[in-house]
């Protein structure tokens, strides 16, 4: 027994090395019983198909038959190259199967229908929207009937859509993301192939059982069956050194030689993440042929293992192979029949005999597993080439069926030439359309059309124009240099172009080039790194088309695919505006020099220590343009206005109301405020709905209460309507009222005060804010005085505070009656459009990104279960200087701080002559380097908020994205404090910093957490909405209204 042990070891060892031949049979041991199937003459056929198509990969194929005697005969081979290193392919060699993954989706979801224990019960007629609770299409009634059955068998209406999908998200955000894409035909009416719903189909174990989907089935199916070698993990695949690399023909003259070679590039595999993606389901297996002929075996033994234990019921194998919709009405050869699609399955003959299949293509790698199960036979070939595996593993598999079936073998090769040389001749640059030299430009400049599209499913793209020496647009910051490096010769200097950083699985940028008018050619580009450090090579996607539509103010774009595998035509991205001056930064730095208004020189400073210097030095004061303004707003003892030793009095006596401990008092009034945004909401539930109408005058109620401690009733019609109109003035401005504004603002003082009774909509609205808000604060002081001499305590509000007797008497700065009644309007309108137009910005960011919304909502709901001392309202007020905790709600608050500022360009003036430290040196027009800058009396200064709240040195390289982790992980560089908190400069710094900072980040707080706790925020499909840099940086719809239309649903 000893010796047979041993000579059937060597036996297999020599089988092994031979030609990588591994038989395997379940029954009865057979070996010597049943010759090799794979044998000479079926290696000989093999590789000569490889050698004729020139492949630089090649082949692995399993081969499963159950044999005469009963017994089940396994084969599994290599033939070629695995990697190009020049390793060889054997039947261990690791593969990505791509779309054959989908068949180990619809088992799971089988798996879950059979499982007895769920209550409610599924089945495969289950709707999804009694399975999933935000389950929702664009078209309604597919919402409502769509079955498992539908989404398996691709009935659904919608089209691809697959470059919607980045890898970086999970199966939940693709669910929310399902609603903003247009179906492009009616719902069950033809079939469309959608990867998409095959990540639907994976959530449902995490849904259901609080499983992953990779490990559900790791621990349903390739645990029983012994696929050892099968995961959806690259780190695992890559460990075992078997992975092999998937080929790309590069550059290849397939005009001379349809079999060209080109430049041979080994392609990086698509995913490397380490705990599974977004496409596990529909694409993200690895396997080896050795086990897909366990799994073929499987398969023909109707879900039973090798040890003949059901691992999928019967009735699973078989609803997933019985047809739903006509996949192929026409067969495209005689020997093949029309094939009809169930569930990661297809159904037809060739030449007689009835077959039941699937293909997967990943990049590099193109797979086929083929069973014919009357005949107990199945086959599986997995090519790693890229431009020619299809029609390698067609024909491989195909002369191989013929000689199991003993059937004059087809030339199949021939037949492939024949049918795709058109294609294979045209190399991916010649399928563009090409631009004439009389083309037509487009409606609108090229750069107006850089700049930021949006659209709710796929996302952002930030266009950079590469044109004439041009960049515009704020993806110019970063991305010149990365185009110079890392997309060689994709930029042709003599047509306008387009490009933009565009993260999915298959790309990372977009190309348009222009072709005609309105036109572009649209190319997908990956940009890979060669084995030369610093150097990378571009995969082009190329046969897209995208056409610019202006409409009014609003410009979109809508790429057009073939066959809706790239973008329908529907789903079009919309410009948004407000780069502000980024470009100018990324062109002369932090401090550069602008002609304003009449020839003016400005200084224009983003610069760290050069903005410490100014918002702190006695040397600058507030511009003219704001003094004017203030004058007109407020009394002359307005904390703002005041000046010298008189401002720094008022504002001691002011700080009284505004510390860390005045300000907790406030909070049961957010609260109160917040549960009636709540109240309001609901109302709006399920529905598209403009946040910026609810939350504005939500805000003012709660800066009504908090300071003066009455309603916005109290406050009068009169007061309320003017306010309105003060918050949609800048928004609602006509060109020839906005030149006459900037001029009289500038005038001398002497003229001014003549000029200011001019019947301009913005002189009549500011003028009645001083008069109105007096008589308030008037009437809100007799009021507080009244209730303190009956003993009432009004230590609730700012007034309430500032007139306690006991303060006053222990306070040596204390306001006189006219001197508080003189804050009313700067304390009533100071803080409003800042909280209002932050909250906005910062529901639409989180609207953009579901994943974080998530996350947030799970930390506010963890929060709001603990203990009310360690609620993290009262965590943040009581640090003076906030230093930031590792909390989501407050880096998202202050991520929303930092991309919208509310004051984007505020004035200071030189009041005598002064010199202005730098942080870094810069050079002047004639090349030397400066580290400071003097200036003389009466310069004017731009304190640039925008551009130093993205400064690449201070924020990180992604400075103009919302990523909130950067506070966490150490991406932000703290350096100079510049401003009160986080050093951002959103309530400016120094002497005269907002004085209410801290009242209004409680307010934000609170607001923001009832509203992102109650409710989800999502993105219309047809969203549009635009940033305006007026007097502040608002939020507008094309109309010029302000508003954000969000969809708003009640968790």
């Amino acid at each position: 027994m000893r010796l047979f042990s041993v000579l059937l070891s060597l036996s297999l060892c020599a089988l092994a090395e031979a030609g990588q031949t591994i038989v395997d049979s379940q029954q009865p041991f057979s070996l010597f019983d049943e010759p090799p199937f794979l044998n000479a003459r079926l290696d000989s056929a093999i590789l000569d198909i490889l050698k004729e198509f020139k492949t630089p990969g090649g082949v692995g194929v399993a081969v499963v038959r159950k044999t005469p005697q009963g017994t089940w005969q396994l084969e599994s081979k290599g033939y070629g190259n695995a990697t190009v290193h020049g390793g060889k392919i054997t039947a261990d060699t690791l593969f990505a199967i791509g779309s054959n993954s989908k068949l180990f989706d619809v088992f799971a979801t089988g798996l879950l229908i059979s499982n007895e224990t769920l209550t409610p019960r599924v089945s495969w007629t289950s709707k999804l929207a009694s399975l999933i609770p935000k389950w929702k299409l664009m078209d309604p009634v597919a919402t409502s009937e769509s079955t498992i059955v539908d989404l398996m068998s691709h009935r659904t209406g919608l089209p691809r859509h697959d470059y919607m999908i980045p890898l970086d998200i999970y199966p939940a955000e693709v669910i929310s993301r399902l609603q903003y894409v247009r179906p492009s035909t009616g719902f069950r009416e033809n079939t469309q192939y959608n990867n998409n719903m095959y990540i639907v189909l994976s959530h449902l174990p995490k849904l259901l059982v609080n499983t992953a989907f990779e490990e559900y089935v790791h621990d349903n199916i390739f645990a029983p069956l012994g696929m050892d070698d099968t995961t959806y993990f690259y780190a695992d695949a890559v460990k075992t050194g078997r992975l092999a690399d998937g080929f790309l023909r590069e550059d290849a003259n397939v005009t001379r030689d349809p079999f060209a070679q080109g430049t041979i590039r080994a392609l990086p595999f698509w995913d490397q993440s380490i705990k599974g993606h977004v496409r596990s389901g529909p694409g993200g297996i690895i396997s080896s042929a050795r086990d897909m002929a366990i799994w073929l075996q499987m398969l023909l033994m109707d879900g039973k293992s090798r040890s003949n234990e059901t691992v999928i019921p019967a009735e699973v194998i078989r609803k997933a192979a019985t047809g739903a919709t006509v996949y192929t009405p026409i067969a495209q050869y005689p020997e093949l029949s029309p094939l009809v699609y169930g569930g990661g399955q297809m159904r037809g003959t060739y030449r007689g005999y009835e077959m039941i299949e699937h293909g997967g293509a990943e990049n590099g790698f193109r797979t086929q597993v083929t069973r014919f199960p009357s005949q107990n036979f199945g086959i599986s070939v997995l090519s790693n080439e890229e431009n020619l595996g299809n029609a390698i593993m067609e024909s491989v598999k195909y002369r191989i069926i013929d000689e199991a079936f003993q059937l004059e073998p087809v030339d199949w090769p021939a037949r492939h030439v024949t049918a795709y040389m058109p294609g294979w001749s045209t190399p991916y640059h010649r399928r563009r359309l090409p631009r004439g030299p009389n083309a037509e430009a487009p409606d609108m400049p090229y750069t107006q059309l850089a700049g930021v599209y949006m659209h709710a499913a796929y996302g952002t793209l930030d266009f950079c124009l590469f044109w004439e020496n041009t960049t515009t647009g704020s993806a110019c910051v970063a991305l010149v240099d990365e185009v110079a490096v890392q997309l060689p010769a994709v930029v042709e200097p003599d047509v306008p172009t387009l490009i933009a950083r565009w993260n999915t699985s298959a790309t990372n940028y977009m190309r348009l080039a222009h072709y005609d008018g309105n036109v572009f050619n649209l190319t997908a580009l990956h940009s890979y790194p060669t084995e030369v450090p610093g150097k990378f090579w571009v995969r082009k996607t190329d046969g897209y088309r995208a056409e610019f539509e202006v409409k009014g103010e609003e410009i979109g774009f809508a790429p057009i695919g073939k066959g809706g595998g790239l973008v329908h035509s529907d789903a079009t991205l919309r410009m948004s505006y407000g780069d502000h001056e980024f470009t100018w930064l990324k062109e002369f730095g932090p401090v550069y020099q602008v002609k304003g208004c009449f020839g003016q020189n400005r200084l224009m400073v983003s610069d760290p220590l050069a903005l410490q210097y100014i918002l702190n030095s006695p040397h600058f004061g507030h511009g003219p343009t704001l003094e004017n303004v203030m004058n007109l707003m407020f009394d002359q003892n307005a904390v703002m206005a005041a000046k010298g030793e008189t401002h720094k009095r008022l504002r001691a006596a002011l700080n009284i109301g505004f510390t860390s401990s005045a300000v907790r008092n406030y909070q049961p009034i957010f609260e109160r405020v917040a549960e009636k945004i709540t109240e309001r909401l609901d109302k709006c539930s399920g529905s598209r709905t403009d946040l910026y109408p609810i939350l504005s005058p939500a805000t003012l109620s709660a800066i009504s209460e908090a300071v003066l401690g009455c309603s916005t009733r109290d406050l009068g019609e009169e007061f309320v309507a003017n306010n309105e109109r003060m918050m949609t003035l800048s928004s609602n401005q006509s060109s020839t009222q906005i030149i006459a504004d900037a001029i009289a603002s500038r005038l001398p003082k002497m003229v001014w005060r003549a000029a200011v009774h001019l019947p301009t909509a913005t002189f009549k609205v500011l003028r009645a804010v001083k008069v109105l808000a007096n008589q308030i604060g008037r009437q809100a002081v007799a009021d507080k005085l009244a209730a303190i001499q009956q003993g009432v305590n009004t230590r609730t509000d700012v007034f309430g505070m500032l007139l306690d007797p006991e303060q006053s008497d222990m306070k040596k700065n204390v306001l006189t009656e006219d001197e508080l009644v003189a804050q009313t309007g700067i304390l009533m309108i100071g803080g409003q459009d800042t909280v209002t137009n932050t909250l906005v910005f910062g529901c639409l960011e989180l609207a953009r990104h579901p994943e974080f919304q998530h996350q947030l909502r799970a930390e506010i709901h963890a929060s709001l279960r603990g203990p009310a001392s360690t609620s993290s309202y009262e965590s943040m007020v009581e640090t003076i200087k906030i230093q930031w905790d590792v909390d989501q709600l407050i880096v998202a608050l202050q991520e929303t701080l930092r991309l919208y500022p509310p004051g984007v360009l505020p004035e200071r003036i030189a009041v005598q002559d002064t010199v202005i430290p730098l942080t870094d040196g810069i050079k002047n027009s004639t090349g030397e380097v400066m580290n400071h800058i003097p200036v003389q009396k009466g310069q004017v200064v731009h304190v640039a908020i925008a551009s130093y709240q993205r400064l690449q040195s201070r924020w990180g390289d992604d400075a103009h994205q919302f990523r909130p982790s950067r506070w966490i992980d150490g991406t932000v560089v703290q350096g100079q404090a510049v401003g009160p908190y986080g050093n951002l400069l959103t309530f400016l710094g120094g002497p005269r910093v907002c004085l209410g900072w801290r009242f209004a980040i409680l307010e934000m707080q609170v607001f923001f957490s009832e509203l992102i706790g109650t409710f989800s925020f999502a993105l219309p499909e047809d969203h549009c909405l635009r940033t305006l840099n007026a007097n502040t940086l608002i939020l507008v719809t094309p109309s010029g209204e302000k508003a954000a239309p969000l969809y708003i649903t009640r968790i």
